[in-house]
């Protein structure tokens, strides 16, 4: 079955704020959408937009306050 490239049906998506993430790696496992990644060789947090729905689980579990919620672009 083909699948198509369409994105998420939300108008938010997660952005994080690199100054104030410190790599604790909380947010993973709250990401119900397997949209946080973990890029070790840079030691950074990547957010795949095609993944994440805006739901907000990530900023939630963030003790930093690295992440939050932003309109998505080009609606």
């Amino acid at each position: 079955m083909p699948t198509t490239s369409k994105q998420p049906d939300t108008q938010y998506i997660a952005v994080l704020d690199e100054t104030r993430c410190d790599g604790c790696k909380m947010c993973l496992p709250a990401c119900s959408y397997e949209a946080l990644i973990w890029v070790r060789s840079d030691e950074m947090l990547l957010i795949d937009p095609w993944a994440c729905n805006g739901c907000g689980k990530c900023i939630t579990t963030c003790p930093k306050g690295a992440l939050e919620l932003q309109p998505r672009r080009g609606r």
